[in-house]
């Protein structure tokens, strides 16, 4: 009986619903700097990029020169390899977001916030936001996307974080505070570029999003 109990209160799940609103903070009250430890382990069932430097082509095989990328937030990321390829992607797209796109910003969330699943509250820190500005003539658009590296041991497990950044664009309630401005949600399926299935599957869905709005 109590090591039912046990893992009941262990666990991630909240029996409750979460929130459909989104009330807005500014990112400098978020996103702060932090000090980021990583332990480099060499064991087989690591990601050998965790805890690498993405800016130096000593340490990584998944090199990007971001001091070079003003859209980057940070300066460098040192996560997991589908992390680091993300970033990538996001590169070799920046162009063509920016013939629809004004301003283009992509986030790591270094643990700064959580949202939590509509169905039931289970907390989930997506690890990435891209930020895309489309200033119109008489409206300013700003669309934020959350976006999950995951590895492919991992996709299986966490279904429930895919269902539920699917479910954002048309549940969420966004607080429209400022008149002019229009504020959007939407979430990505999990990137994943080492499965072609998984890869294609991001990619479509986000072409068929943040390039024909």
């Amino acid at each position: 009986m109590l090591e039912g109990v046990s893992v009941t209160i262990g666990s991630d799940k909240i029996e409750f619903k979460g929130s459909k609103e989104f009330k807005p903070y500014m990112i400098k009250d978020i996103i702060t700097d932090k000090l980021l430890n990583f332990s480099l382990d060499e064991d087989v069932t690591t990601d050998k990029e965790t805890g690498r430097s993405m800016c130096n082509p000593t340490e990584t095989q998944i090199y990007l020169d971001l001091s070079s990328r003003n859209w980057y937030a940070q300066s460098d990321c040192f996560g997991s390899s589908e992390e680091k390829y993300l970033i990538k992607y996001i590169d070799s797209i920046h162009d063509k977001l920016k013939e629809v796109y004004d301003d283009i910003y992509l986030i790591r969330n270094e643990r700064h916030f959580k949202i939590y699943a509509f169905e039931d509250g289970r907390p989930f820190e997506p690890d990435f936001v891209l930020f895309l500005l489309n200033k119109k003539e008489d409206i300013s658009c700003q669309y934020q996307i959350f976006i999950e590296p995951k590895g492919g041991h991992l996709i299986k497990q966490d279904e429930w974080k895919e269902t539920f950044l699917f479910q954002i664009k048309d549940i969420a309630e966004i607080e429209q505070l400022w008149q002019g401005r229009e504020y959007n949600i939407w979430g990505m399926p999990f990137f994943n570029k080492s499965l072609s299935e998984q890869d294609m599957k991001f990619k479509n869905v986000f072409a068929q999003t943040a390039f024909q709005v």
